[in-house]
């Protein structure tokens, strides 16, 4: 199949929102965003920019914290970790909360409600693997609520089960409820909602978003789109408050001791963004694998096993990859200044001029 244009720079039919960003960094637009953001009905928010505070259903929230902020390290905001339990339905789902806090025992009440962002991982993979996404977002003020799935063969139910967590994170119940109740932004007509996951987590996000209007913005990790329940023809379907944004890898398009490719070619995330509306933005991680999103291969050794390596540093893969999860959430749901440029401003670009990474957009 046709690949998209690899190359670092800017291509004359750059997209507007992404050529805005580079003509701000050369000093020929002032503030370094041009695209609006639009709300849950469609209608541009003629308030909102990259800076200035994110427009939702018409509100805005403005910067949360008033100095640019710099996602590639921790956050000012000290953090807590709890396990929870959703009971959706007849099930009962494991969750991981990791918030804002004052005490490190409790979610803060100050600056509540928070965004919140689900995170779903790759089969196989225990959501513990992912704790450093949810620390970086947590420290920017962003819940990070990581959920393991059922049943990761059962992808229908993946979804659905993910579908009907955002129905309880918007009206908690149970003996667990009070830990969140009040601290997050949950209201149906205004949450400030995100998605995100690794593999089969990141089809599992699609899938939810393309089911579920509150969810606001997708971020989705070297995503996997088995033929099983495709992601692809429903991404026309998504209602963001800006771009999709999948970043991936192409090392692991081939297999690796006689095991099946762990993302492979047709099922990537190359297609998925070939198949995504505009705006979406693929963002390439250079020489990485696979399995260089998790946090480390303690718990996960089928998955390492199993998964070609890239050849860059897995450390480096992975600080890159939570940089870019963090500074899209922060900046779509949070508002938080100058967080949009580790996607598409200075930080970024700096980025590609080493050979860390590059991107394509539409």
């Amino acid at each position: 199949m046709r690949r998209p244009n690899r190359s670092p720079f800017p291509s004359p039919s750059m997209s507007p929102w992404l050529m805005g960003g580079v003509l701000g960094l050369l000093g020929l637009l002032p503030g370094g965003c041009s695209f609006k953001i639009e709300a849950s009905d469609g209608v541009p928010c003629s308030a909102a920019s990259c800076d200035g505070g994110v427009a939702i259903d018409g509100q805005v929230a403005g910067d949360l914290l008033s100095a640019p902020v710099d996602v590639s390290l921790p956050g000012p905001r000290g953090i807590v970790s709890f396990p929870l339990s959703a009971m959706v339905g007849t099930a009962t789902l494991a969750l991981t909360v990791t918030g804002p806090s004052e005490d490190q025992t409790s979610l803060s009440t100050t600056g509540a409600p928070f965004p919140v962002v689900i995170f779903s991982p790759e089969r196989a993979v225990p959501r513990a693997r992912y704790q450093a996404y949810a620390d970086r977002l947590a420290s920017f003020g962003i819940v990070c609520v990581a959920q393991d799935p059922r049943d990761a063969g059962n992808i229908a139910q993946y979804r659905s089960d993910t579908i009907a967590l955002v129905g309880w994170l918007g009206a908690p119940t149970g003996q667990d409820a009070g830990r969140i109740t009040g601290r997050i932004d949950a209201a149906a007509a205004a949450m400030r909602l995100g998605i995100t996951g690794h593999g089969l987590g990141g089809k599992i996000a699609l899938l939810a978003a393309e089911g579920e209007a509150r969810i606001k913005a997708v971020l989705v990790l070297d995503p996997v789109d088995e033929p099983t329940l495709p992601a692809g023809p429903g991404l026309s379907a998504l209602r963001l408050l800006g771009p999709l944004v999948l970043v991936g890898e192409t090392a692991s398009q081939q297999g690796m001791s006689g095991n099946p490719p762990c993302a492979p070619d047709g099922q990537d995330y190359l297609t998925l963004y070939q198949k995504a509306v505009s705006p979406a933005m693929a963002t390439s991680l250079i020489g990485a694998g696979h399995d260089d999103f998790l946090d480390d291969c303690a718990g996960a050794p089928l998955l390492c096993d199993a998964c070609k390596g890239g050849g860059a540093p897995r450390d480096r893969t992975h600080a890159l990859a939570v940089k870019y999860t963090t500074a899209y959430f922060a900046w779509l749901l949070s508002g938080a200044k100058g967080a949009g440029d580790f996607l598409m401003g200075p930080p970024f670009l700096q980025d590609m001029t080493q050979g860390l990474a590059s991107s394509f957009t539409k």
